[in-house]
């Protein structure tokens, strides 16, 4: 359940590697903003996945339909 008693859909793992002094930084700034590393890795990628989603459906309508 999440925090307004809806049921979560489900998860799956993700596991990647990046440099040393890459993960370093990006733990500081989740500590900063108070965020745990998952969700910012989590609001990324959909944020990335919406944005790729809108520029293809851009260069869709702008692209002449192949007969």
């Amino acid at each position: 359940m999440n925090t307004n008693g809806k049921p979560s859909p489900p998860k799956k793992d993700l596991h990647i590697r990046i440099d040393a002094e890459l993960y370093e930084k990006f733990r500081h700034l989740a500590f900063y903003e108070r965020v745990s590393m998952t969700e910012t890795v989590h609001r990324l990628i959909a944020e990335y996945v919406e944005e790729k989603a809108i520029d293809e459906a851009v260069s869709d309508l702008a692209a002449p339909l192949i007969l």
